[in-house]
């Protein structure tokens, strides 16, 4: 024996329905359980104090989550096999927001950034490393649109009515 716990059902000796299964270094999932794997709704919560409330599949987190990081970081999101993927929004600690597209835990694609002092940034995003053309609003309606080529920045400034 391993020292883990599961308290729930079993059928043919695998796990099913509603459980709780407490591993022997102390993280713990409660949730659904089919064939013996964690499919279905659940969250798991980590000695770390990491915490992921969402949907599983095949002991993998799939499908809507919420990650709450132990610094006090949130995801809210797609996952795809253990990882952020698709459309997904995180919310720092310090109450700045990207909201965009995720591959594999990268900012990829389109993306803004919100930041607590009212200024949005859009942009593109490949490997979570922005590029290409940034545009910056800020919150005296003024846009900044910064391009770079060949590592020069090159920026527009205009005011703009919202």
């Amino acid at each position: 024996m391993n020292g883990d716990i599961y308290e729930g059902n079993f059928i043919d000796g695998k796990r099913v329905g509603r459980g709780r299964y407490t591993y022997a270094n102390g993280n713990i999932y409660e949730g659904d359980f089919v064939d013996g794997k964690k499919i279905g709704k659940g969250k798991f919560t980590y000695t770390s104090g990491d915490i992921y409330d969402g949907n599983w599949l095949n002991n993998q987190k799939n499908g809507k989550g919420k990650f709450i990081f132990f610094n006090g970081d949130v995801f809210e999101g797609d996952w795809l096999d253990d990882k952020r993927t698709g459309i997904g929004k995180y919310t720092f600690a310090d109450g700045n927001i990207y909201e965009g597209n995720f591959i594999e835990g990268k900012c990829f694609g389109k993306g803004i950034y919100l930041l607590k002092n009212g200024i949005v940034v859009k942009s593109d995003y490949v490997d979570g490393i922005r590029t290409g053309q940034a545009v910056v609003f800020y919150p005296e309606d003024v846009e900044v649109v910064f391009t770079k080529i060949e590592n020069v920045f090159n920026f527009l400034i205009s005011k703009q009515a919202r």
